[in-house]
């Protein structure tokens, strides 16, 4: 079925078949007039469009046919159909949201509906391994869904084994529960993206050699929009410069923190990145302009910027 103009487009009209009057396909009902025959063909071609089958399709069938019979037309059967308990049990997110302010068709539903099975399908997904109710009850449009999918759920999933052992230790979700988690409709979806770079930058961290960071620390670091490509080369690089922010003996060089080394190579922290520097200096034993600095069991003195 094809939406237009938020209608569906409807199939071919269907002839009678080995059903009976159990279901789509079955005859009139002896007596019908040629225009409640009409309306009889287009209200089965609805129920089959709207996805009812089983027994509430049975149930739907009796009951559209005593419609006609009472003599109501086509559009106020269609109207009189939204209120039976089949109709709300096959669209139940059109009364959540109508109880909201919200209007939806249900050909709008069945259009969301495909949409987000298309989505799941291309990620590898089976199809309904999300609440589709509950994703058009908490108005996740189609865009936002592929975004939890694609930078939320896959980030995670199909990265390094230490960027999942990250996830799971800052959130307590295991690669099992890491679907569901991030199609919940009731989690915010910038939250997620954030969550899923965080645990990408405590990956990035601990595989650098610099070592593990705090779960706050990598969200703070997701927030100040520290994409997982800088995490990597931003940790190889305190990985590497290791020794200005670990004293060796005989050396009593201002003790850093984590913080302040985040903040330093992440953020603006100008005052740490000068001792770092001036630590730097202390290591080669020269300034920037390759003059010898003078060195006390204090550490550098008499050395301006160098380059880290």
């Amino acid at each position: 079925m094809a939406i237009v103009n938020g209608q569906p487009t409807l199939p071919a009209p269907l002839t009678p078949g080995p059903t009976g009057d159990r279901g789509i396909g079955a005859a009139p009902t002896a007596g019908m007039t040629s225009t409640q025959r009409s309306a009889w063909a287009y209200l089965q071609q609805i129920l089959a469009a709207y996805g009812f089958s089983g027994a509430d399709l049975t149930a739907l069938v009796a009951w559209a046919k005593g419609q006609i019979v009472a003599g109501n037309d086509s559009n106020m059967i269609l109207l009189n159909l939204e209120q039976t308990p089949q109709f709300e049990k096959r669209f139940p997110a059109i009364k959540t949201l109508a109880n909201q302010g919200v209007a939806i068709t249900p050909a709008e539903y069945i259009s969301l509906e495909q949409s987000y099975s298309q989505i799941l399908h291309q990620a590898g997904l089976p199809p309904n391994y999300a609440s589709y109710d509950a994703l058009i009850a908490n108005q996740v449009s189609p865009n936002e869904l592929s975004s939890r999918v694609q930078q939320g759920y896959e980030a995670v999933a199909y990265a390094d084994p230490t960027v999942v052992k990250a996830f799971q230790d800052y959130y307590h979700v295991g690669p099992s529960g890491l679907v569901a988690y991030f199609l919940d409709p009731k989690k915010a979806a910038p939250l997620l993206t954030q969550q899923a770079v965080s645990a990408q930058i405590g990956g990035a961290s601990a595989m650098s050699g610099f070592g593990e960071i705090t779960q706050p620390e990598a969200l703070r670091l997701a927030q100040m929009n520290v994409s997982f490509n800088q995490a990597q080369q931003g940790f190889q690089k305190l990985a590497q410069e290791k020794q200005l922010y670990t004293n060796l003996p005989g050396q009593q060089a201002p003790i850093l923190s984590q913080e302040q080394l985040l903040n330093a190579q992440f953020g603006s922290d100008a005052q740490t990145q000068q001792q770092l520097q001036r630590q730097a200096a202390y290591e080669t034993g020269t300034t920037a302009g390759n003059e010898q600095v003078a060195q006390t069991p204090a550490g550098a003195t008499g050395i301006g910027p160098v380059q880290r």
